[in-house]
């Protein structure tokens, strides 16, 4: 089931994109426990961006990841300058690159320009027949129906969880190729959601 939700991402070949995906799995999970209060590992996300930024520049997802959590840290001020401060450094060491400060408004220009008529950077037709993207409409339809009954028990995620689980599925939505970025965050979620729904039965 999750390969066939993952497969966009990967498509028939390994490129690229592909230590996107790892790394914005890494760095969930780094977040994660930082945002637990254990930081011993947090120095890796700063460290890693050097190397991510240098293959692939897929490395502004993390970026965007670690602004979803301090965002989400708003009710913790110093929490989330910590985050901000991770963040910062990050951005920092991304410029330990052949291209320098070039490199950022390569990027800029490279997440701006129209790619509609390539068939993966199309908006998702979430009724349509496509199997290819079965296991992400069965990850949304899953993540709601675990939301509506955490929140029926009131027992909500954190706001982070939250961000990152909607903001990746508007990504989803609205790029066929960041299909990969929900499934790799909404699933630990549903996983924790189905595991505590098994372990009550």
């Amino acid at each position: 089931f999750l390969l066939a939700a993952l497969l966009i991402g990967f498509l028939a070949t390994i490129r690229a994109q592909a230590f996107t995906f790892f790394f914005v799995s890494v760095w969930l999970y780094l977040l994660d426990r930082a945002r637990d209060d254990d930081w011993r590992f947090a120095w890796l996300i700063p460290l890693s961006a050097v190397f991510w930024a240098n293959v692939h520049g897929g490395f502004l997802a993390g970026i965007g990841l670690i602004v979803l959590y301090a965002a989400g840290e708003i009710k913790r001020p110093t929490v989330a300058a910590r985050f901000a401060g991770i963040g910062g450094l990050a951005g920092l060491a991304s410029l330990i690159n052949p291209y320098g400060w070039t490199y950022w408004s390569y990027l800029f220009e490279a997440t701006t320009m129209s790619r509609r008529d390539i068939p993966e950077w199309r908006p998702l037709n979430f009724l349509g027949p496509e199997v290819l993207y079965l296991g992400f409409k069965v990850l949304v339809v899953l993540s709601v129906i675990a939301l509506i009954d955490r929140a029926r028990r009131r027992d909500l995620p954190d706001l982070s969880t939250l961000l990152v689980l909607v903001v990746t599925a508007v990504l989803g939505f609205r790029v066929v190729r960041h299909l990969t970025f929900f499934v790799i965050a909404s699933a630990p979620f549903v996983w924790t959601w189905l595991s505590a729904m098994w372990s009550q039965s």
